[in-house]
């Protein structure tokens, strides 16, 4: 492995880990200079940087190409992040990844968030980078030997897992409020964290067993009764002007149920998965770690108590053979 790997793959990891930096500088709100961040953050932010940068080199052979290539992608997802702080008060974190598959197959509901401007911006960068790496730059396997690359690039590999078990190892905490833990982190790095807590075992207890419907559900002597309207509210709690009696077959309703009463959920913008999750299970977002995010990412599939789960097996069983029915009817 000599001079001439180092010599050509160097100024370009260099150069577009510092770039990196300045890019992150256009999220809103912006992070923290890196200098002000933990040092185990930064480790993990230029491990990771110097890990996804090696891996495209070794598919795409050209330095310069493969470190455009990696900021175009970069300067995309800050975009991406700034967009849904405008809209939904909130920056991107690691639970959105899995919302670009849905972009790519309804992108008429995702793209006006973005915007033209950003959606022009990033493809010019995209292209921009192409270009540059296919018209500039030879392939690396052109002036060296095929072992000389595969060990240069190894090491790159091998040098941003390092960084990154680095910091992994202080385990950074975490608030779970997204804005203040990227401008404590940078971008990279609360992604990264978000990433770790999913695998954190979370096993939240379920309120229902403690209400007094639980006893009446199971034994059969209440009929459970679910309508999830957004719109819907009780007005009246609002201004004390209003009639009393403006929602009196509620009021009826409420007289003649087992129990009742308001119920807290994430109830801002989009992210409805969170308000259905949150009337469903019972459980406060706080209880939830990262979970309360995307709920069903990961939690929801390992089993949690709703109000369903104090019915009889048979009559569990009805009702989803029942609302399977009208789905396939609506389908």
């Amino acid at each position: 492995m000599g001079d001439s790997f180092w010599s050509a793959v160097l100024p370009a990891m260099v150069c577009s880990g510092a770039l990196a930096l300045l890019v992150e500088r256009l999220l809103k709100p912006p992070p923290r200079t890196c200098w002000r961040r933990p040092v185990a953050a930064l480790a993990i932010h230029f491990g990771l940087w110097l890990w996804f940068a090696s891996v495209l080199l070794l598919l795409l052979q050209r330095p310069v190409f493969a470190a455009s290539s990696l900021l175009a992608g970069f300067l995309f997802v800050v975009l991406v992040s700034n967009a849904k702080v405008h809209s939904l008060r909130e920056p991107f974190i690691f639970q959105d990844f899995e919302y670009f598959s849905d972009a790519l197959r309804h992108p008429r509901l995702y793209m006006p968030f973005l915007g033209a401007a950003r959606a022009l911006l990033s493809l010019f960068a995209l292209g921009l980078a192409i270009a540059t790496g296919l018209t500039i730059e030879d392939s690396l396997l052109g002036r060296m030997s095929v072992g000389e690359f595969l060990s240069g690039a190894a090491t790159l590999v091998l040098a941003g897992l390092l960084l990154i078990g680095f910091g992994a190892r202080h385990r950074l905490a975490v608030a779970f409020d997204p804005i203040a833990d990227l401008r404590q982190l940078g971008l990279l790095t609360a992604l990264w964290r978000y990433g770790e807590e999913e695998h954190v075992p979370c096993q939240p207890q379920s309120p229902y067993e403690r209400l007094p419907c639980a006893s009446a559900v199971t034994a059969g002597s209440a009929t459970l009764v679910v309508v999830q309207s957004e719109s819907f509210f009780d007005t009246r709690r609002l201004f004390s002007g209003i009639r009393g009696d403006v929602l009196s077959e509620f009021d009826s309703l409420c007289r003649s149920a087992v129990c009742h009463g308001p119920l807290q959920v994430a109830a801002w913008g989009a992210n409805t998965v969170r308000t259905e999750f949150a009337f469903l299970s019972g459980l406060a977002a706080e209880s939830l770690g990262v979970h309360r995010f995307n709920p069903y990412r990961r939690l929801g599939r390992q089993g949690v108590a709703t109000p369903l789960s104090f019915l009889p097996f048979g009559m569990r069983l009805a009702a989803a053979q029942q609302f399977q029915g009208k789905t396939k009817t609506v389908g």
